[in-house]
C-alpha cells in the first residue's frame, strides 16, 4: 500500500513540475469579463428543441461541466448519484455491471443518449443502458428528464431519459491536459483540443485510465484491475448560414476483471464500444422550417474469458437509427415538430455449450408534437407517437406537459402525464444461454404522471422544490430465479410512486448548499406466475435517498472545495449464497474534492472518496472501494 501511495505521489509531483516548466514562459490567458455571459439554462432532451428550463413541464435536472469539475467526477454514473429520483447500483468496481433505477422503474426503462444516440447494449440480458465505461471527458452537460418520454424518444423511456451532451468547439485553438494518480495504483491521463468559428468547429479528446482495482467479491485476497481508453470527437461544418453538417464519434476500449473472491473463478471481459452520428441541418422558408436528418450507429462487443467455471462467451449488439425531424415555427405561440424514425437492432450472442444466437428486429415510428406559449406565463407540450414494431405490431403513446410561471410569488408549477411502450429486448426473447428464450413475452406498457412546484425566495438565494410522481406499469419483464436458471417473465402490474425534493441555499457569498431527497415506493400489485409475490417491493430500490452537496470558493476564489454526503436507505436484494430475498443495510458515504488555481492556466486538484472508510455493498455479494485518495494537475493553453 505504501508503495502505491508513493508511486501516485511521485507521478503527481512530476506532473506539476513538467507542466509548470512547459507553461512557465507562456503568456497568461487574457480573461475578458465582457465575454462571460450569464445565459438562461436551456434543455433539448424534453422536446428535441432548445427550450428554457423554466418553461419545461417535465421534471428536469441539468448537470453542468462546472459541476462535474467541482465534484471531480470521473465516470458518468458517479455524476448521476445525487440526482433526485435516480439510484445507481454497480456490481463491483469500475466497468462492472451497472443498473440505473429512475423513479423505481426497471434498469432498462431509462433511455441513455449521447448527443441523441441511443447507447444501449441490446445483446445484454435486458438491453439496458451501456453506462459502465462512460467517462465524463468532454461533457458539456447532462440532462435528466424524468417521467415517460416514449412519445419523442420511443422505447426504453418509460422511466425517463438521460442525455449526455458533449462540448462543441469555439474560438481560438485551445489545448488542455491533465494527469492524476491515487489509490489502487490508479493513473488517469487526458487531453483535449478544440476551436472553431462560424464555418467550422472541432473538439477532440482522449483519455487513458489504468487501475489495479480491488477485489470485486469477498473474500478480499486479490485485486481486479481495470483499463479504459476513450477517444471522442465532435465536428461541425456550416458552409452556408442556413445549412450545416455535424459529426460525432466516440470509441471506448475497456478491460475489466471480476471473480468470486479467489483465483479459481476469474472472468476477464474486454469491451469495444463505437458511436458515430452525422446530422445535416437545413433551414427553409425564411427560418420557419427547420429540418434535421440524424443518422447514427452504436455497437458494443464484449469478449469474456476466464478460468474455473467461467464459460467463454462473446456478445455483440448494434443499433442503427435514422431520425428525420421537421420543426415548423408557425407563429410566436406554436412550434410544431414532425418526425419519422427508423431503428434496427441486431444481436449476436455466443456462450460456450449453448447454441449461438444471431437475431435482429426493426421498428419505424411517426411522431408529432406541438409546443405552445401563452402570454409568457403558461407553456405546454402535446405529443403523439405511433410505433410499428416488427415483432409486436403497432403501439401508440402520448404525452402532455405544462409549466406555469406565477411571477407574483416567484413560483413555477409543473405537471406532465404520458404513456410508455417497451418491446422485449432481443436477449430477453431469444437468448437461451440465460434460460430466457421466451418468444411469448409481452411488451411493457405504462402510464405515468407528476405534479411539482418550485419556489424562489430572497432574490433566488433560497430555492425549494418538490415533485410527486406515479408510474403504473403493465407486464414488466423481470428475471426470476427458479432454482436452475433466471428465465424472464411478465409481472402483470407494478406501481412505483414517490416524492422528489430539493433545497438550494446561496445565502453566503461563495458558499452553496444543496440538499436532495427522494422517497420511492415500489410494489407488485399483481404477481407473476412464480417468483414475485403480490405486494412485494421491487429489488434494489431503496425507499429513502438523501444527499447533501456543499461547495465553496476561498483564497480570493483561487481555491475550491466540494463536500458530498450520500445516504442510501434499506432495500430488498438477493442473498448471493441462498438466493432468497433479504433486506440490505443502509449506508452513508462522504466524499471531498478540492482544487487550487496556481496560475491562470494551471490547476492542482485532489479528491478523497469514502472519507470515513465505510464498508458497504451497493449490490449484495459485491465489494465497494474503501477510503481512497487521488490527486493531479490540469493545464490549459489557448492560442
Amino acid at each position: 500500500m505504501k508503495s502505491l501511495i508513493l508511486k501516485s505521489f511521485v507521478q503527481f509531483c512530476l506532473s506539476i513540475v513538467f507542466i509548470m516548466g512547459l507553461f512557465c514562459n507562456a503568456q497568461a490567458e487574457e480573461q475578458l469579463e465582457e465575454d462571460v455571459m450569464t445565459l438562461e439554462p436551456v434543455v433539448v432532451t424534453a422536446t428535441k428543441i432548445e427550450m428554457p428550463l423554466e418553461k419545461v413541464g417535465s421534471s428536469v435536472t441539468v448537470i453542468t461541466a462546472d459541476q462535474l469539475a467541482d465534484k471531480q467526477s470521473r465516470f458518468v454514473l458517479d455524476a448521476l448519484r445525487d440526482v433526485p429520483g435516480i439510484d445507481i447500483r454497480r456490481s463491483g468496481g469500475p466497468g462492472s455491471q451497472t443498473s440505473i433505477f429512475l423513479r423505481g422503474t426497471d434498469s432498462d426503462h431509462t433511455l441513455l443518449l449521447i448527443d441523441g444516440v441511443q447507447v444501449h447494449d441490446v445483446s445484454s440480458p435486458n438491453g439496458a443502458a451501456a453506462i459502465g465505461h462512460l467517462m465524463v471527458d468532454r461533457v458539456e452537460r447532462i440532462e435528466i428528464v424524468r417521467g415517460p418520454q416514449s412519445t419523442i424518444h420511443g422505447s426504453d423511456a418509460i422511466g425517463g431519459v438521460i442525455n449526455i451532451i458533449t462540448k462543441k468547439g469555439s474560438g481560438p485553438l485551445m489545448f488542455s491536459f491533465s494527469s492524476e494518480g491515487g489509490s489502487f495504483s490508479t493513473f488517469i491521463d487526458r487531453f483535449n483540443l478544440s476551436g472553431g468559428d462560424k464555418k467550422f468547429n472541432y473538439s477532440v479528446g482522449a483519455s487513458q485510465t489504468a487501475s489495479e482495482g480491488f477485489s470485486t467479491r469477498p473474500p478480499n485476497d486479490e485485486d481486479d484491475p481495470y483499463r479504459n481508453t476513450t477517444f471522442s470527437g465532435r465536428f461541425g461544418v456550416a458552409p452556408l448560414e442556413l445549412f450545416g453538417i455535424d459529426f460525432w464519434v466516440r470509441y471506448v476500449n475497456a478491460e475489466v476483471e471480476s471473480d468470486s473472491g479467489t483465483d479459481i473463478n476469474i472472468s476477464e471481459t474486454e469491451s469495444e464500444q463505437f458511436i458515430f452520428k452525422v446530422q445535416p441541418r437545413l433551414v427553409l422558408s425564411g427560418g420557419l422550417w427547420e429540418q434535421k436528418l440524424g443518422v447514427w450507429f452504436h455497437t458494443i462487443e464484449r469478449d469474456n474469458r476466464g478460468t474455473g467455471f467461467v464459460l467463454p462467451s462473446n456478445f455483440r449488439g448494434s443499433i442503427l437509427g435514422v431520425d428525420w425531424q421537421h420543426n415548423l415555427y408557425a407563429n410566436e405561440m406554436n412550434t410544431i415538430t414532425l418526425g419519422v424514425e427508423f431503428e434496427k437492432q441486431s444481436a449476436d450472442i455466443f456462450v460456450a455449450a449453448f447454441p449461438e444466437i444471431d437475431v435482429d428486429t426493426e421498428n419505424i415510428a411517426f411522431y408529432v408534437q406541438d409546443q405552445v406559449q401563452f402570454g409568457g406565463r403558461l407553456s405546454g407540450v402535446a405529443g403523439l407517437r405511433v410505433d410499428d414494431h416488427e415483432n409486436f405490431g403497432t403501439a401508440a403513446t402520448y404525452r402532455l406537459a405544462g409549466a406555469y410561471d406565477l411571477k407574483e410569488t416567484n413560483s413555477i408549477l409543473r405537471a406532465s402525464i404520458g404513456t410508455g411502450f417497451k418491446a422485449p429486448s432481443l436477449a430477453e426473447l431469444f437468448d437461451s444461454s440465460f434460460g430466457s428464450n421466451n418468444p411469448n413475452l409481452d411488451p411493457e406498457e405504462s402510464i405515468g404522471f407528476d405534479l411539482g412546484v418550485e419556489q424562489s425566495l430572497l432574490d433566488r438565494k433560497l430555492m425549494l422544490g418538490a415533485t410527486y410522481f406515479y408510474n403504473d406499469i403493465d407486464d414488466m419483464i423481470v428475471a426470476v430465479f427458479n432454482g436452475i436458471s433466471f428465465p424472464n417473465t411478465n409481472v402483470e402490474n407494478v406501481v412505483t410512486q414517490g416524492v422528489e425534493a430539493f433545497v438550494t441555499i446561496n445565502m453566503i457569498e461563495n458558499l452553496s448548499t444543496r440538499l436532495v431527497y427522494t422517497y420511492t415506493d415500489t410494489e407488485a400489485k399483481k404477481a407473476a406466475s412464480f417468483g414475485i409475490s403480490q405486494g412485494s417491493q421491487l429489488l434494489r430500490r431503496p425507499r429513502n435517498n438523501f444527499g447533501v452537496e456543499i461547495s465553496t470558493l476561498f483564497f480570493q476564489e483561487k481555491a475550491q472545495a466540494a463536500l458530498e454526503i450520500d445516504y442510501v436507505g434499506e432495500r430488498k436484494d438477493i442473498d448471493p449464497n441462498s438466493f432468497v430475498t433479504v433486506t440490505a443495510d443502509d449506508y452513508t458515504v462522504v466524499n471531498l474534492a478540492t482544487s487550487f488555481q496556481i496560475r491562470d492556466n494551471v490547476e492542482v486538484f485532489g479528491r478523497l472518496d469514502n472519507l470515513f472508510d465505510k464498508e458497504y455493498q451497493e449490490v449484495l455479494g459485491f465489494n465497494t472501494p474503501g477510503f481512497s485518495a487521488f490527486g493531479g494537475v490540469r493545464a490549459t493553453f489557448q492560442q
